[in-house]
Parts: C-alpha cells; structure tokens; sequence
C-alpha cells in the first residue's frame, strides 16, 4: 500500500493555545462518510449522501444528496464547515463553487478508485475536521490489518479467481481498481486483470473460458432470493472448476463496495475465501445475511 506509507514530518513550533472552533462535515461521498464513522468522528458529521445504507449509525443524518444533484436548501440549514465531494462524479463547476463558498462551506475534493488512495484521503479528512490523533489511529489500524492479511497469504500460490458484482456473473471486476487492488493483497490472481476495463460486462460464453478456480460474489445488501438465483445460476454450470471443486462464495455485507478503511475487513473475507487459516473449512460461503 504505496499510499499508506508512513511519512515523518518535522514537528511545528509549539504556540499559544485559543479555542478551537469545532469543524463540522458533510459527505455526498459514501466511502468518505464511512472513514469519518471509523475515525471516530460521527459528532462531526452533519449530513450524509443519498446513497448511504439504512444503518442504524446513519438512520439520524439529513440526507443532501447525491453525485448527481445537492439539496441546497438542506446544505443551507445545516452549513457544515467542510463538504466533502468527488467532483469528477458531480460536475463541480464555478457556479457550484462559489455556492458553496457563499454558505461558508470549504470543499473538500476527494477521489478513491484505488487502494492506495484510501490512506491519503484519511489523512486530509482527519486534517479538514481537527481529528489529526483520530485520523492517525485508523491508518494504523488499517496497515497493521492489511499487513496481517498478507502475512497470512505469503509464500501461498495465487488462486486463479473471478469477482463478479451480479448473481450471474456478467458484470465482473476487471484490473485497475479498488477490488482488484484487494484481490492481490489478498492472494488471488484476477482472471480478468489482463483486459481493457476496470469493471467490464462478460457474457456465459465468456465465463466458461475463463474457467476461474474460484469465483467470489460481491452482492451488497442482497436479498434471500437473489442469494438463491445465484446459488441456482451456477449450480447449472457443472463445467466451470470453481463450480466443481465447490468454490463459489458469496458475500452481501453492506460495506463490500467502499473503498474505505473497510478494506481491511473485505481483504479478510477474500483471503479466507482463497487460503483459509483452518484446513477442511467449508468452501462455498454466504455471508452478511
């Protein structure tokens, strides 16, 4: 995790102490959200996007919209210190800008496709709410965890493995990306980590030849009935090896997505999934029910 790399940084010189204003956030970024709950920070945290899960820890926070769209009179009432926002998704411009700045609220621009962008964006979160100490804590949880992962899988052979973020498999996880990223740490080989796109689109055909040893579902939050298509789906190709050798798992916690400090909880279940601590523990898993 090139990201995460621990950096020293010369002390600044020690000055008169003043009231500190405390800094509230806003997210419209759900992996953003998640690292400010992590950290510790949840009595900062004053609005949320429309996309976060119904949890009970985020049942309580006004929600002000999306990547798409701000709910401006939402924003006005509650006016954070800080509003955190991936622009390449919603299309900040000059007039969003200076919106913003009108209400008193800075930006925060953050971005997290890759593994290794995770420790960074905590650091500026951490920075932009006055929780450096909170902020630190979490990246040490967060390299001490992946570190344990990859300890556990070192010297073991790759597993040829295919991620899928549908019942049946036609939308995959290729290279390039947060999930791709953790499939490597967590000791498998991507089938699709040679191809053009980071998440592409395969058909039946497609998934035959590439034959993975092991297929891992990612379905967030999935109900009983899409569980069971998906069970279903691949009980009908006995010609897959993954199928045969009993190696299909699926997972739907909530948090399966995010590219957060959660990552270290996804990269256990892959690496569990591919090398198992235990000899003899059951292959095909469903988890997060």
């Amino acid at each position: 995790m090139a990201g995460c790399e621990k950096r020293n940084t010369p002390l600044a010189p020690r000055q008169a102490t003043s009231p500190v204003q405390v800094r509230t956030i806003a997210s419209v970024v759900p992996a953003a959200t998640d690292i400010l709950l992590e950290m510790g920070a949840a009595d900062q945290l004053v609005g949320v996007s429309n996309y976060e899960p119904k949890t009970p820890e985020l049942a309580r926070f006004p929600r002000i919209g999306d990547y798409h769209v701000i709910d401006w009179e939402q924003l006005s009432v509650i006016r954070p210190s800080v509003l955190a926002i991936t622009s390449q998704k919603l299309g900040r411009d000059d007039v969003f800008t200076q919106r913003t700045k009108s209400l008193g609220i800075d930006l925060l621009d953050i971005r997290m496709d890759r593994l290794d962008d995770i420790c960074p964006v905590i650091t500026r979160l951490g920075d932009a709410i006055g929780q450096k100490a909170k902020a630190n804590q979490l990246l040490a949880q967060l390299r001490q965890q992946i570190a344990a992962v990859q300890a556990q899988v070192a010297g073991k052979p790759k597993v040829r493995t295919l991620m899928a973020l549908n019942h049946a498999a036609t939308f995959i996880v290729g290279p390039r990306n947060y999930l791709d990223d953790l499939l490597i740490v967590a000791g498998g080989s991507n089938v699709a980590g040679d191809g053009q796109k980071d998440y592409p689109e395969i058909d039946r055909e497609m998934l035959l030849q590439l034959d993975p040893d092991a297929i891992i579902l990612l379905l967030p939050e999935a109900p009983p009935q899409v569980i069971e298509a998906a069970r279903s789906f691949f009980a009908g190709l006995p010609q897959l090896k993954a199928v045969r050798t009993n190696r299909l798992y699926i997972h739907s916690e909530w948090y399966l997505m995010l590219p957060s400090a959660r990552a270290r909880n996804v990269a256990q279940i892959i690496a569990n999934d591919l090398h198992p601590l235990t000899e003899g523990t059951p292959a095909t898993t469903t988890a997060g029910q």
